[in-house]
């Protein structure tokens, strides 16, 4: 879509609801959601894996629901393991805040 993580943190933080954050992104560059759209179409076939282990992680494939805390062990390993080695750029309690986000 052409914005920086924190660009589009700083429209999220100022919008209301879903709608404006798309309005927003559509008032700055129109051919940013046709852009957004086109990527995404393929996503779940590309990352079909990696989707079906977030949805057993957050209890969203109730048929699979037995691998649920397996698949959050190894997630929540690899999470801590990925912080300690890329720490992340946050302070605070909130990190998808505005905020709280440091530039790199």
């Amino acid at each position: 879509m052409g914005l920086s993580h924190r660009r589009f943190f700083e429209i999220v933080g100022a919008a209301a609801d879903d709608d404006a954050v798309l309005t927003a992104i559509a008032a700055r560059d129109p051919q940013a959601l046709a852009r957004a759209r086109s990527w995404g179409g393929g996503l779940g076939r590309r990352h079909a894996l990696f989707l079906l282990v977030l949805d057993i992680d957050d209890g969203y494939a109730p048929r699979l629901r037995p691998l649920r805390p397996a698949v959050t062990f190894a997630a929540n390993a690899l999470t801590w393991t990925i912080k300690r080695i890329w720490p992340a750029h946050f302070q605070g309690g909130n990190a998808g805040s505005p905020a709280n986000h440091k530039a790199p």
